[in-house]
């Protein structure tokens, strides 16, 4: 799982396929292109207010500053290509500021094993191939503009850096020397939610990425995720997950376990067919 990161705000050429489980992350929004490709289960994905239920195999492409979420029903496998303007520099020329009516990308075959390479040429034509099959399917319009792009940049950042401890939107405006109730508005109007649920709903999201991916007790997890008490984060976790965090951490090593001998099975019934 990766989290909201400055680089993705950066001019660097970036191109980083991640196979990730279970991934669920609050809203955010960043400068690069994200290809996903469902492999297994089901992701819930809202992108500009607009919902879509993927299942296996759907592919959809989200761009640049369109703010979205993940959240996966249930056990989910999903590869997640974060990329650059600059890779699909020709395309971004002519599409900047316009965004897809419609983000999913119909009859697209991802090429899940040509994805993880060095090969910058291999790497182009895949985007390429997703983006033009994108055009052939939908049209675009005009991206809403954000109100000031780079103070709620400078605010996620801020988060980022601070969320495993107190880091009110107070602090950060004293930090960023901006008056607080014009920090919030601006906020409230970019995300569509209040500072505090950004901060809540980021701050379970990398508890959910420790659940899934390190060995830490519920007590560690909370206090590294910048809660004061495990009543709030439990009341928080619930909140957002619909189960409390040893349920989740119960279901998800089952649904897991489940997952993973269902692949097996295709494996075997495919090398058997052969």
């Amino acid at each position: 799982m990766f989290f909201y990161e400055n680089e993705l705000f950066g001019d660097n050429t970036i191109y980083r396929p991640n196979i990730i489980e279970n991934f669920n992350f609050a809203p955010h929004f960043h400068r690069s292109y994200e290809l996903l490709s469902v492999i297994s289960g089901e992701m819930r994905v809202i992108i500009d207010d607009v919902e879509y239920n993927l299942k296996e195999s759907d592919v959809l492409i989200i761009f640049p500053n369109q703010i979205h979420s993940f959240e996966s029903q249930g056990y989910s496998m999903i590869n997640l290509i974060i990329f650059s303007p600059e890779l699909v520099g020709m395309f971004y020329s002519e599409y900047k500021n316009l965004v897809p009516e419609n983000n999913r990308v119909v009859g697209f075959d991802f090429g899940q094993e040509r994805a993880f390479t060095d090969n910058v040429f291999i790497q182009k034509s895949i985007l390429y191939k997703a983006i033009g099959t994108l055009v052939d399917t939908t049209t675009f319009k005009r991206a809403n503009v954000m109100g000031d792009f780079k103070l709620i940049h400078r605010i996620l950042s801020f988060v980022e850096e601070n969320f495993s401890k107190e880091c009110s939107l107070k602090d950060a405006a004293k930090i960023l020397k901006y008056d607080y109730a014009y920090l919030s508005k601006q906020f409230i109007r970019a995300m569509n939610m209040s500072y505090t649920e950004y901060l809540n709903r980021y701050r379970i999201s990398h508890a959910c990425y420790l659940i899934n991916n390190k060995n830490a007790s519920i007590g560690d997890i909370y206090l590294n995720c910048g809660f004061e008490n495990a009543r709030s984060f439990n009341r928080n976790f619930k909140k957002y997950t619909g189960m409390t965090p040893s349920e989740y951490k119960n279901d998800m090593y089952s649904k897991t376990y489940k997952e993973y001998n269902k692949l097996n099975k295709r494996k075997e019934e495919k090398q058997d067919g052969e």
